[in-house]
């Protein structure tokens, strides 16, 4: 079952670098942090990491560059957690699904 792993990979990621985020880093511009999930590649070298914050009342790009910004530190925390070969690089991005479905249901109440 070699389809499975990068499936197994991920879901491993996500846990691993949401409790480093939420345990190792203090960075005012983050906050609170939720890892929703991890797009990795197909040779599973790289990551997007994809965020969102809770409540949002913070600068998102801001603290997606600070997110960025950490992400060697964040590496190589996962180097002393996870038993890969290769740890791959990491990309945070803002995932805006729930604004998005926020904003339709806006929308579909207006409209009903």
């Amino acid at each position: 079952m070699k389809g499975h792993r990068p499936d197994r990979v991920a879901e491993l990621l996500r846990e691993e670098i949401g409790d480093i985020l939420s345990y190792e880093i203090n960075d005012e511009r983050i906050g609170p942090v939720n890892v929703t999930r991890i797009k990795l590649s197909p040779d599973l070298r790289h990551a997007r990491v994809l965020v969102d914050f809770p409540g949002n009342d913070r600068n998102v790009e801001k603290a997606v560059a600070a997110l960025n910004h950490a992400s060697g530190f964040v590496r190589s925390e996962l180097l002393s957690r996870v038993q890969l070969r290769l740890v791959p690089q990491l990309d945070f991005a803002y995932d805006d699904a729930k604004a998005r479905a926020d904003r339709i249901e806006r929308i579909l109440k207006e409209v009903l």
